[in-house]
Order: structure tokens, then C-alpha cells, then sequence
């Protein structure tokens, strides 16, 4: 007969949840990175899309429906995934008080309460920030022969996107401007002037930045008015 302490069944409960949440944890990221290269492969774009090939490595891990569009600035998706994780925490400590509270008002056991509000408020914050950090980014430029488009969205600490709200604002390619500094803080950048704020562009690869130079380049050339 197994005669176990009430302090060492319940160490021992405590102990099989956390394996099995780290388990879960483990099996939700193979799946994301199994989803995230199954996105990636089904929107890249036409081998005849000669702009959605010019700007395929600047989507910075999003998987983006529309092939023009690049995200100009801001961290990869590790960085941003460390940002989802921080707010899935968050909403579980929020979920927790919010189960305490309600075991507590319907004179339950509080433990059960809590425990249900942090798996309820973890789960369901850490799905919705994971999905924000690869679908929408807080600003991005959907680009054209004609111009480009500026869309922004409100965000959490200017890091995880959120899906409502878009603003955009519409450039002609004539009222631009380019320039390609040396470096910023030791990476290869290019300043897109259009209107009283230079838009940064970064990259990690320098040959693909002097393709997107040379984008912008002749489109703004060929767009200048006659003299």
C-alpha cells in the first residue's frame, strides 16, 4: 500500500504537470517551426514576380499573404517569440487572479481556481501572441512601379502587431528619396525620404540591399519630372 504524505503527493503533482507542460511546450514550437516552413514555402512568390522576389528577404519571418509587401525595420522572430512569451506569462498571472478571485467568491477550493485561470489565461494569451508575431508586423511597405504604401498597426511595445486598426498612407515614387549610408550601428541600411521622417530599411545581407537600392533607384529616377 502506498502511503504518501499529502505534502509529497502533491510535490509529486506539481511535478508531473510542469513535465508535461514542458513537453507541450516542446511539442507547440516543432509545430510552429513545421508551420512557419510550410507558410513560408506556400506564399513565397512567382519566379515571374520580380518585385515579391526583391522582397522575399526583407519580410523578416512574417508570413505575409501579399508578396510586395517588406517590413522595413525591427527584430526576428526569436526576438519577437521572446516578446509573445513575456505576454503569455503576463495573461497567465492575470488568469490566475481572475481564477482565485472566482473559486474564492464561489467558496470553492482557491487552488483549483487559480490553477484553471493560468492554464486558461497561458494557453490562450501565448496562442494569440505567437500568431501576432508572424502575421502582422506594426509597420510595413507594400511596394509598386508607382510608389509604395505605408501601413501601420498598434502594437505592443512596437513588437507584437495587433490585427485591427491599419492605417496607410500612399507615396508616388516621385515625392521620394534614397540614400544608402556606409552603416547604422553596424548594419547595411537604406533611408527612404518620403515626407518630414526617413524610413529605415535594415538587412543582414548586403547584396540584397543593393538589389532593393537599385529598386528604388530607378523607380524614383524614372518617376522624376522633367526638368
Amino acid at each position: 500500500m502506498d502511503d504518501k504524505s499529502p505534502v509529497e503527493a502533491h510535490s509529486e503533482s506539481t511535478s508531473t504537470e510542469a513535465l508535461q507542460f514542458l513537453l507541450t511546450a516542446a511539442g507547440v514550437l516543432l509545430a510552429l517551426r513545421l508551420a512557419h516552413a510550410a507558410g513560408s514555402w506556400f506564399l513565397a512568390p512567382g519566379e515571374s514576380d520580380s518585385i515579391g522576389q526583391l522582397a522575399a528577404p526583407f519580410r523578416r519571418g512574417y508570413l505575409l499573404a501579399d508578396p510586395h509587401l517588406i517590413v522595413p525595420d525591427g527584430i526576428g522572430p526569436v526576438g519577437r517569440a521572446s516578446y509573445a512569451a513575456i505576454i503569455a506569462f503576463a495573461g497567465g498571472a492575470i488568469g490566475a487572479m481572475i481564477g482565485r478571485a472566482y473559486a474564492m467568491a464561489g467558496k470553492r477550493l482557491a487552488r483549483f481556481g487559480w490553477r484553471t485561470g493560468l492554464r486558461i489565461g497561458l494557453t490562450s494569451t501565448a496562442a494569440f501572441a505567437l500568431l501576432a508575431s508572424l502575421l502582422w508586423p506594426p509597420l510595413s511597405l507594400r511596394l509598386s512601379d508607382e510608389g509604395f504604401v505605408r501601413i501601420e498597426r498598434p502594437s505592443i511595445a512596437a513588437t507584437i502587431g495587433l490585427p485591427w486598426s491599419t492605417a496607410s498612407t500612399t507615396h508616388i515614387w516621385s515625392e521620394c528619396w534614397i540614400e544608402r549610408p556606409a552603416t547604422l550601428s553596424g548594419m547595411p541600411v537604406l533611408l527612404l525620404t518620403a515626407g518630414a521622417e526617413p524610413l529605415v530599411i535594415e538587412s543582414a545581407d548586403d547584396n540584397d540591399m543593393e538589389q532593393l537600392h537599385a529598386f528604388f533607384w530607378d523607380r524614383i529616377k524614372r518617376n522624376q519630372p522633367p526638368e
